[in-house]
């Protein structure tokens, strides 16, 4: 497959459709992708290979090989390559049966995926591409059926990732809590909160944590949160309020106090050190 392919569907039948392809291509480097006001079809990537950097709104991700993301249309979005070799894959998509389904699946306006085969998506995604420049209302047909093949197959790959794993029940509820701290840490999260979500109480929250990783799952939040902090701190001119407000923290007090005790500086002397570093190299 080349470099960058990139192929596009007009038939006027796409919009009785309740899923049609519109776009697909494969990055063998990763070139920056940015869509300042989102792109105007749902955005589907999978990382096949090295590491990427993704910005959903203001949040950042980094993520792996079998690792992917969806954004939904219109959501301002970009993504790098952070390592030398890089290869992606994606997909746009659209139809009438997208947002019932993202509903049924509670895909809001974007989503992390972990733990994808990405040789069968990869697989799939390439199918799609080759049924789509043949142009004619069979293949757009076939395309609508891999289409949501292709949603429910990743959908379920990630979620397969955590079911499967050892200890099935203390596993799937100590992974989903993390997972669901690492997306939704910009909220005002409680332990109360983040316990319901998993399906267990909040003691139990604590000792899976404390057993898996060691440290309480306010102090997992609280470093999710500072991590973020400081890729604020280094990429944007926000102000430290701002960034605080951003990550999750409900007052400019307590941002700092955690910053300082995790990092072990302030905000200020954080983005003060980058900057110098920043400058001299």
């Amino acid at each position: 497959m080349p470099d960058y392919i990139n192929s596009f569907a007009n038939l006027n039948v796409e919009l009785e459709l309740p899923f049609y392809l519109r776009s697909t291509g494969y990055n063998a480097q990763t070139h920056p992708i940015e869509y300042r006001e989102g792109y105007m079809r749902h955005y589907i990537c999978i990382v096949l290979e090295g590491e990427v950097s993704l910005k959903a709104d203001l949040y950042y991700y980094n993520l792996k090989k079998n690792d992917g993301f969806f954004i939904r249309a219109h959501v301002p979005f970009s993504y790098h390559a952070l390592s030398e070799k890089c290869r992606t894959q994606w997909i746009t998509f659209d139809g009438y049966a997208t947002i019932p389904l993202f509903a049924r699946l509670g895909l809001e306006n974007y989503m992390i995926f972990h733990n994808l085969d990405s040789i069968s998506l990869s697989y799939l995604m390439s199918q799609m591409y080759y049924l789509a420049i043949n142009d004619d209302l069979t293949s757009k047909l076939n395309n609508s059926a891999l289409t949501y093949r292709f949603l429910i197959d990743i959908y379920t790959m990630s979620e397969q990732g955590i079911i499967s794993s050892k200890n099935a029940y203390t596993n799937n509820a100590f992974l989903y809590a993390k997972r669901y701290i690492d997306q939704f840490y910009m909220n005002e999260l409680s332990q109360t909160e983040i316990a319901k979500a998993a399906g267990i109480t909040p003691q139990h929250l604590c000792r899976l944590f404390k057993n898996n990783i060691h440290i309480t799952p306010i102090r997992y939040l609280n470093e999710v949160r500072i991590k973020q902090a400081q890729i604020l701190l280094n990429k944007t001119s926000l102000s430290i309020l701002t960034i605080g407000e951003k990550v999750g923290f409900t007052t400019p007090h307590y941002f700092s106090q955690t910053f300082h005790k995790i990092t072990g500086k302030t905000p200020s002397e954080y983005r003060e050190i980058a900057r110098i570093a920043a400058n001299s190299n």
